[in-house]
């Protein structure tokens, strides 16, 4: 078998994986550290994103870039 990801099995581990990507274990894992990824860009003021310098508002930092933040605003107007 060529390496890479197959439908059905798990992106990090090769196992079988029931329904989605990964395998239980490894999406708890991978879970655990995107949120860790994601609140210490937030804690640094950094985009949760991409990880450029977060967008600021009266002196306080948001979330993400002026990149993403219009990403997301075109998303949720284009429904």
């Amino acid at each position: 078998m060529a390496a890479g990801w197959y439908p059905g099995r798990c992106k990090d581990c090769a196992l079988p994986a029931k329904g989605g990507a990964r395998c239980d274990e490894c999406r708890l894992a991978h879970n655990a550290r995107e949120t860790a990824r994601r609140d210490e860009r937030k804690a640094r003021g950094r985009c949760t994103v991409c990880g450029e310098r977060a967008a600021t508002i009266g002196g306080e930092a948001l979330t993400t870039c002026p990149t993403h933040r219009e990403y997301y605003a075109e998303r949720a107007r284009s429904g």
